[in-house]
């Protein structure tokens, strides 16, 4: 819980009379009107993720002064020791927990203003670092959670089952009611429904992807992604010790500003349910979360999520998520384009090469590694088959090959810490097919090379293709 705890530096004695009032501007309810008599106190509990109006009043001689201020509670996320964010074997370190309201009760505020702990009813449970996981999600969802933690320094944070199981803390941000327009987070979040994020998510796969947002634009004041993951891409059904497997996924947002998501998960019911909210405290948001795989329906082919992200300091801006599963999903060639981009998967010549596409989800990302100024043609070409296939079929056999790829050429720009991308052509490779199609950093602004499937057609068999880029001599 958060309170104000209010020290009133000015003698009570020389005025007429001081009040001070907090309004909750979700509501307009008034949660505290109090003249004030002592020089220290607190307010009442102020919620997260809501805002409220804090007016004094000062009466002298008849004359009243206003001094108004808005308060913002945030969710923050929560630093915590190694220990307690990747849990292991540890069973030497000792985390503190106890439930929000037994330490209420045994909470009260003497006579000078100041809150007081009676130890006998606010009890701390001490739990091993390797029983912490098993025994926070054994809490009722419907409770909130202290947590204490030590490593040399002491760490705090809130838990609840309800916030999707992720360490979190409040803090508070004060402005004048003329700053508001300018840090508002976009009008957001609790206008936006999950119908809403599921009626404008864009499809992406284990990707990243570059957008922006603008106050202004009713449409643009969020964003919304949709993945798909295939169930036997997660979890393999001829293994009897995977059938109850957790599967891991992380999620990283990097934008203009602070950054605030919430991640819903459909487990074949087609009803989404919040398993996360995450603001970040600062221009980067990291999200780990678990999906126990004993309540996903195995009656539909995939699971579905939905991520919606929102910046929470700045009223426009640019951003980029980028989706991965972190449990044992193997890749040959990175699906982010900022870190093919920064060298990853960089090429000036790359010889042709089998690559492959793991399953749907699955996007190979490549950069043309040309920094020039100078004009510059890279031939791309990819033979949508395996180097087995293409060395049958070149000894006159008939092969299958692999399945229509989709191959996309991309420019970028750098806006402060995030990369934007625009697909600037889009091209279809049937099955078994060679294509060869002549990109341009400097004319046209290919630096990205895509291979991807459609990933409306769920596919869990892995693929191989070939690709090559070559730059061509005047």
């Amino acid at each position: 819980e958060l309170k104000l705890n209010f020290v009133y530096m000015k003698n009570i004695e020389d005025m007429d009379a001081v009040e001070l009032n907090i309004k909750d501007l979700s509501n307009e309810n008034i949660i505290y009107d109090e003249t004030i008599s002592e020089v220290n106190f607190y307010s009442p509990i102020l919620q997260a993720d809501k805002n409220y109006e804090v007016t004094l009043s000062e009466t002298i001689e008849g004359i009243t002064n206003e001094y108004v201020k808005v308060v913002m509670v945030k969710k923050v996320a929560a630093e915590m020791p190694d220990y307690v964010t990747n849990p292991s074997q540890d069973s030497e370190n000792k985390i503190l927990i106890a439930d929000v309201d037994v330490l209420r009760q045994g909470q009260s505020v003497n006579e000078q203003g100041q809150i007081v702990i009676d130890p006998t009813i606010a009890k701390y449970e001490k739990i091993p670092a390797c029983d912490f996981q098993n025994y926070c999600q054994a809490l009722s969802n419907d409770k909130i959670y202290r947590v204490f933690a030590n490593d040399g320094r002491q760490y705090s944070g809130f838990y609840s089952n309800a916030n999707g199981g992720e360490m979190y803390d409040l803090t508070i941000e004060v402005y004048n009611w003329e700053d508001i327009t300018s840090i508002s987070p976009m009008s957001l979040p609790s206008a936006v429904t999950i119908d809403d994020v599921v009626s404008t998510a864009v499809v992406m796969g284990l990707q990243d992807k570059s957008f922006r947002l603008r106050e202004t634009s009713t449409s643009a004041k969020y964003e919304a992604y949709e993945l798909w993951i295939p169930y036997s891409s997660l979890n393999d059904e001829e293994d009897d010790e995977l059938q109850n497997a957790f599967e891991e996924f992380q999620i990283k947002i990097t934008g203009t500003s602070q950054i605030a998501a919430k991640i819903w998960v459909d487990e074949g019911t087609d009803n989404p349910r919040l398993i996360k909210t995450s603001t970040s405290l600062n221009n980067e948001n990291v999200i780990d979360f678990t999906i126990d795989l004993e309540y996903y329906n195995q009656a539909v082919d995939y699971m579905v999520f939905y991520v919606m992200v929102y910046f929470t300091g700045a009223t426009e801006g640019y951003g980029m998520i980028s989706f991965e599963d972190v449990s044992w999903y193997t890749d040959d060639v990175t699906g982010s384009i900022f870190e093919a981009y920064n060298g990853l998967s960089a090429y000036l010549n790359l010889p042709n090469t089998e690559f492959t596409l793991t399953d749907t989800q699955d996007v190979d990302v490549f950069c043309i590694d040309y920094w020039g100024t100078n004009e510059a043609v890279f031939k791309v070409e990819i033979k949508n088959r395996s180097l087995e296939d293409q060395a049958e079929l070149e000894s006159g056999h008939f092969v299958q090959g692999s399945s229509e790829k989709i191959l996309s050429l991309l420019s970028v720009e750098e806006e402060g810490a995030v990369l934007t991308s625009n697909v600037e052509s889009v091209y279809t490779v049937p099955r078994n097919t060679d294509l060869v199609v002549y990109a341009s950093p400097t004319h046209w602004g290919h630096r990205i090379v895509s291979i991807s499937t459609d990933m409306y057609f769920i596919r869990t068999v892995p693929e191989e293709y070939q690709l090559s880029i070559t730059q061509m001599q005047d």
